[in-house]
């Protein structure tokens, strides 16, 4: 019907040019003929393309031609009435049930009705079948008093970002497109699958962009290639592996900072007097991610060490388990997720997964679970006539998939360019830390996040310091943090106030000083301004007594 709509223009020409030439053509003129003959020739390829391209870029056409193809499809299907004609031998008429059809800028919304309907039951059993139909991604279905209702997604391609743009927000929230987030909060754990060249390593260096600024994280990158090099930047130094060994190694000791987490929660909590345990965030801690590349290819390479890969397969169901409320979570990529290479307590346990490229059927029903196991994944090579990369699905774990477009790569764009910008955030729980003994984290209050960095002072050596208490010992018997105490140390330090003694590199603290720094603390929590004023004010005092 709509071709028709192209082709009037173009009959009512060769009509208008026929009647123009009416006697030539009665006189057989064969020249006079020969624009009418290519016109009719032409005319259906040309209609054609203009119809797809009507579809393509004008949106007003494209919400018109779903109309007809939701009746086209109710038609060819067979859900409607037909009522006898009154006449003898007459035609009989077709009656479509109620039917709407919602449209929005992504997303579509069919409304069936099925109260007293003969096709109710059919009505809540096509949602693969409207895929097919509309070539969009069914994204949920919900019965409603009088209409099941289909919900469908589509231009997923126009909500691609670039790679620039992706950040964790303050809900803790990954933007990877404009309609696409990892929430680690609410949906903890990321699983990617796909094939060799289907984009994985790409989207996992895609997301280090909006994680490494906010985000203590440690990669694993068995394949030794696209992470290794990345070892020598400042933001993940020492925090990158690629020994087998080392990568198992490097998921205990994960295991063992988010254990190391949990007892400083609880000992904050304990101070606060707070019946229940809260989220990470409130106690001041950064996100932890175990980042893993290539798990498959690690873990066949463990199979010759059963011990260590079970190991390992044992500290990482812990941390996918318990991880959540003290912000440890795990990203894995990998080709396939069987059940020799991740069990399915582990991948259940995963809340988000996403595809890249091309997967196998049994791949999408491993990745995606039973309840897309009705559902038509495509690979499209191309669109509009260009090659597409970065192509896949996304799905929170339980609900159906939709399509998804990775954020895409710029000319000029430079990882590394973006990750020397960023500062390193210390992890004081991790069991390989080398600072003093409490391992108190870098609680960010009010008072102290305007800090500059830290000044070199010299270090005095002393040959015995037996009599001091290291700043670790203070924090036990005051219930500050380590963090806190060290920072305090600066402000004083940094303001030409006092110098502190130094043993082997460390400060340590002489029983005025423990007095001192306790007196500090204690007057802040009545002082209306900041740290580096109230010392000020405290030293300026003394110096007048």
């Amino acid at each position: 019907m709509l071709k028709l709509f192209w082709a009037l223009p173009f009959v009512l020409a060769i009509g208008y040019y026929s009647y123009l030439n009416y006697e030539q053509f009665v006189a057989m003129n064969y020249l006079s003929m020969i624009p009418v003959v290519v016109f009719l020739v032409l005319i259906y390829p040309l209609v054609s393309f203009l119809h797809v391209l009507a579809e393509d870029r004008i949106p007003l056409y494209k919400r018109i031609y779903r109309l007809w193809l939701t009746a086209n499809f109710l038609n060819e299907q067979g859900f409607y009435y037909e009522k006898a004609s009154g006449k003898q031998g007459g035609r009989s008429k077709k009656k479509f049930p109620k039917v709407y059809l919602k449209q929005g800028k992504y997303d579509l919304r069919l409304y069936l009705g099925t109260q007293g309907s003969k096709f109710q039951d059919r009505f809540s059993r096509i949602g693969s079948e409207l895929e097919t139909t509309y070539f969009m991604d069914f994204m949920n279905k919900i019965d409603e008093e009088k209409f099941v209702v289909y919900e469908l997604a589509y231009s997923a391609f126009l909500n691609r970002i670039e790679a620039k743009d992706v950040v964790l927000n303050d809900n803790y929230e990954l933007v990877l497109s404009k309609v696409v987030k990892w929430s680690m909060t609410e949906n903890p754990h990321l699983l990617i699958v796909g094939g060799t060249g289907g984009g994985k390593t790409v989207l996992l260096r895609e997301i280090l962009v909006g994680l490494l600024k906010k985000c203590i994280v440690y990669i694993g990158d068995p394949k030794r290639a696209d992470f290794v090099p990345m070892e020598d930047l400042d933001v993940l130094k020492g925090r990158v592996f690629f020994e087998k060994e080392d990568i198992a190694k490097m998921v205990g000791d994960f295991k063992q900072t988010m254990n190391n987490r949990y007892d400083y929660m609880r000992k904050i909590a304990k101070e606060r007097s707070e019946r229940e345990l809260g989220r990470f965030d409130t106690y001041g801690l950064k996100p932890t991610i175990l980042m893993i590349d290539e798990w498959n290819a690690l873990m066949a390479s463990l199979n010759r060490n059963a011990k260590v890969g079970g190991q390992m397969i044992d500290d990482l169901l812990e941390i996918i388990l318990k991880g959540r409320q003290v912000g440890s979570y795990v990203i894995l990529a990998m080709q396939k997720p069987t059940y020799d290479d991740l069990p399915t307590k582990l991948r259940d346990n995963m809340m988000h997964h996403i595809s890249m490229g091309r997967l196998s059927d049994s791949g999408y029903q491993m990745t995606f679970g039973d309840e897309n196991a009705n559902k038509k994944f495509r690979f499209i090579e191309r669109l509009n006539g260009k090659k597409v990369y970065g192509r896949g699905y996304s799905a929170i774990f339980g609900l159906p998939a939709q399509e998804f477009y990775a954020p895409n790569l710029t000319a000029g764009f430079s990882f590394f360019d973006i990750f020397e910008t960023y500062s390193r955030i210390e992890n004081p729980h991790e069991p390989n830390y080398q600072g003093d003994v409490d391992k108190e984290d870098d609680v960010e209050t009010q008072d102290l996040i305007d800090l500059d960095e830290p000044i070199d002072l010299p270090i005095q050596t002393l040959s015995d310091s037996t009599d001091f208490k290291t700043i670790g010992e203070l924090s036990k018997s005051i219930g500050k943090s380590f963090g806190q105490i060290k920072k305090l140390i600066d402000v004083i330090e940094k303001g030409g106030f006092k110098k502190f003694k130094r043993d082997n590199g460390k400060v340590v603290l002489t029983e005025e000083d423990c007095l001192l720094l306790e007196g500090l603390f204690d007057s802040f929590e009545s002082f209306d301004g900041t740290w580096k004023e109230m010392v000020s004010i405290h030293f300026d005092r003394d110096a007048d007594n």
